[in-house]
């Protein structure tokens, strides 16, 4: 799992939120796990997903302002294929 890599949002301003939020990490780790779920046999593959996602850098300070940021929106492409 990626639970140590998480950020959890628990406050909205002052205001205590009554159910807590997450932003996760990338989606390497949720999607291949999911990848043995979706793939039965030779017959599903290539396996071809692609999303649009934003991910966080779970950072203290910020070391480069103008070059990091902690916000980024990924394109992703996921693939399984198979091979000899």
């Amino acid at each position: 799992g990626f639970s140590r890599e998480v950020y959890w949002v628990r406050h909205a301003g002052e205001t205590k939120l009554d159910l807590p939020l997450f932003l996760r990490p990338t989606s390497e780790t949720a999607m291949y796990t999911m990848f043995k779920h979706w793939i039965r046999s030779h017959v599903d593959l290539p396996l071809k997903v692609f999303q649009i996602v934003n991910s966080f850098r779970y950072e203290k300070k910020q070391t480069r302002a103008l070059l990091r940021v902690r916000e980024i929106h990924f394109f992703e492409s996921h693939t399984a294929h198979e091979s000899e």
